[in-house]
């Protein structure tokens, strides 16, 4: 009777691998081109999402900026109506150390309830007065509008 034995894998191809496990092995040791690509459009698009919030936030923060500086200088404007301009009621354009906002001012008398015991006698004379920073942004009108009121001594 002849006996056979079997001697493994590694007596026929030279390998102490096993077939399965050689095929495997190849297989993990490297990339296949459907998944290079994969990565690459997930990469592509992570990309194009953190340029469009780093964008975006950028945009925000000019915006802000501009809205910051139209309040300050309708805040100036403001402050000056009363102190270093007398209060005249009418509409007025006023100079604006930037060229990019206009800045206009509106002054207007206010009615205010007579105090008992003083009926017909003016003391002062309140005044309402409006000052609007109007700017334009990506194409489109901006405006900041300020408003106040004021009182004014009246000359007998």
């Amino acid at each position: 009777s002849v006996m056979w034995t079997w001697t493994g894998w590694a007596a026929v191809c030279g390998s102490s691998t096993s077939p399965e496990r050689s095929l495997r092995g190849a297989r993990e040791g490297g990339f296949t081109l459907l998944e290079v690509v994969v990565a690459f459009a997930v990469a592509a698009l992570s990309i194009g999402i953190i340029y469009q919030i780093y964008a975006s936030g950028l945009r925000a923060t000019a915006m802000a900026e501009e809205y910051t500086r139209a309040a300050m200088l309708a805040e100036a404007a403001l402050a000056q109506t009363g102190i270093e301009e007398p209060l005249v009621e009418g509409d007025l354009e006023l100079e604006s150390p930037d060229e990019a906002f206009r800045l206009e001012r509106s002054i207007e008398a206010v009615e205010i309830e007579e105090p008992d015991g003083l009926a017909g006698v003016e003391l002062q004379q309140m005044y309402r007065v409006v000052v609007t920073a109007r700017w334009e942004a990506g194409g489109k009108p901006r405006e900041v509008r300020l408003e106040t009121l004021r009182l004014a001594n009246v000359e007998p």
